[in-house]
């Protein structure tokens, strides 16, 4: 009976802390809702409050009815953050703001990532008289802050020393870099120089050879950011090809996929020498941005047509051309906008929301003989974009849009979920939580407690379940054995019943109906 008591009160709480719009709770027994899941043992027990009295008048409620259906395997899902922001190094926090902020991030973000180079990270290498990297300190800090904060740190293994790179020009020359353009536009959108290539792989080596090493212990990389200079203007497509280009000059020819793979032999060597497992060591690539448009007038229009918009086929060419040639793989990785790369919508967010879990659905779809790891491979979001089209305050809309994007990457089999920063810059669209510079900073936004509870109902190996519902515009959902997550798309209270149970749900509530 004291457990029951303890998990109906704690209903109450998850209810009043995810939704934060409960005017009234009633102290009247807690319902409880019996659900079987398909194949399962028996029947598996839900506990919510019902007498909780969402905004508005419940008398005028629409009501939604939504049922628990098919398996949908069991959760790939870990969230995390790359290290964008430096809320924890370079913001003065307080000791109780910090220790605050430490205990709420270590329950959303297992996985930490940091590019070695840019984005609050020194150039390791910044003189090419030098004979080896040395400048390792800002590196050094990322890296132990993640495993200060209990998270499995991730190396992107971007950008790179400025007298490494060159942009490639519309007419097929190179545009080399100065070292006063090492953190400009320009420098963001270089390449490899073919005759670089060697001194990149040295700089790869010493990383690795540095951080796979105790005390930092990382196993995790990705190749390279957004295919950033990798665009060709000249064919107004992607070099993704296996030719090492022309290493007698510094000329920008070379494919991704080249050095992709010169990386990732680099890194397995270096994994020999520190006595590290290969099976231990997971890379991935390409880290292509998934770009769609509003119309065929736009990009080169594929046929992975969706209401929200139309895919371009050069991304999808990219990530089909390095599933077939790269030596290995730990994992796919990509960075996905809900937005049209022209401006221009054609539905609304929570519709543009499923471009995450259509991904994961057309890469598992692929020839697996063809493209070797479609269908087996992690699928990671290296970077993952998705909230209102426009600016708001509503932090419950934004909360509801990236939880539906979650939800929708989860049941299709997404793995690693990397926001790109996102902690604490206070913008009601972007943070976790408020800044934490600014007086009483550091308060959790809506979006902490969505992810939080997602987090928590979907942890890897839990069995996932789809959840049907009779008007998905307004509602979806999502179960696994234990929880079943509901979603609000609207500004109307729905009374949503879901195996005979009725819970109201306010405006762009998410919802976790607790066991």
């Amino acid at each position: 009976m004291a457990g029951r008591r303890w998990m109906a009160l704690f209903g109450v709480m998850v209810a009043m802390v995810v939704v934060t719009v409960v005017l009234v709770v009633r102290h009247s027994p807690t319902t409880v809702a019996s659900f079987t899941p398909p194949g399962g043992a028996g029947p598996t027990t839900f506990l919510t409050p019902t007498a909780t009295v969402p905004l508005g008048n419940t008398g005028t409620a629409t009501a939604v009815t939504l049922t628990v259906g098919a398996s949908a395997g069991k959760s790939q899902f870990l969230p995390g953050y790359s290290n964008i922001d430096q809320t924890f190094t370079t913001t003065p926090l307080t000791p109780a703001t910090r220790l605050r902020l430490t205990q709420m991030l270590q329950g959303v973000a297992p996985i930490q990532n940091t590019f070695i180079q840019g984005w609050g990270v020194d150039d390791p290498w910044p003189d090419p008289t030098a004979p080896e990297p040395t400048n390792w300190s800002s590196l050094d800090a990322n890296v132990a802050e993640a495993r200060a904060l209990g998270a499995d740190p991730v190396l992107s293994l971007c950008e790179a020393p400025w007298w490494m790179k060159g942009v490639p020009e519309p007419d097929g020359s190179t545009k080399l870099l100065k070292q006063a353009d090492e953190w400009s536009d320009d420098a963001y959108g270089a390449r490899i120089l073919d005759n670089q290539m060697s001194a990149w792989l040295h700089l790869v080596q010493r990383m690795a050879e540095r951080y796979m090493a105790p005390p930092y212990n990382v196993r995790r990389f990705q190749v390279w950011n957004e295919l950033k200079g990798y665009f060709n203007p000249a064919t107004s497509t992607y070099d993704m090809s296996l030719s090492p280009g022309d290493p007698t000059g510094p000329h920008t020819q070379h494919g991704y996929t080249y050095m992709y793979n010169q990386v990732y032999a680099t890194l397995l060597n270096v994994a020999d020498e520190v006595h590290v497992a290969h099976s231990a060591i997971s890379i991935g690539g390409p880290y292509v941005a998934m770009d769609s448009w509003s119309s065929t007038a736009s990009g080169v229009p594929s046929t992975l047509v969706k209401p929200y918009g139309i895919f371009d086929q050069r991304p999808l060419d990219a990530l089909a051309y390095w599933l077939q040639h790269k030596s290995g793989a730990g994992f796919i990785t990509l960075s996905v906008t809900a937005a049209n790369k022209d401006g221009v919508e054609a539905t609304d967010p929570f519709t543009a929301a499923q471009k995450f879990g259509d991904l994961v659905t057309y890469i598992r779809k692929l020839d697996p003989t063809q493209y070797p790891g479609a269908t087996t491979l992690p699928i990671w979001l290296a970077e993952w974009y998705a909230s209102p089209y426009a600016s708001t305050t509503d932090t419950h809309l934004v909360a509801a849009v990236k939880a539906s994007a979650l939800v929708g990457f989860i049941q299709a089999g997404g793995a690693v979920a990397l926001q790109w920063g996102g902690l604490g810059e206070g913008t009601p669209d972007g943070g976790m939580w408020t800044n934490p510079a600014q007086p009483q900073g550091g308060t959790p936004q809506p979006w902490y407690f969505a992810l939080k509870t997602i987090s928590d109902a979907f942890s890897p190996n839990t069995p996932v379940f789809a959840v049907q519902s009779a008007q998905p515009n307004l509602v979806t959902g999502l179960a696994s054995n234990h929880t079943i997550i509901l979603i609000n798309h609207s500004t109307r209270t729905i009374r949503a019943t879901i195996s005979g149970h009725q819970v109201y749900l306010s405006a762009y509530a998410v919802v976790a109906l607790h066991r």
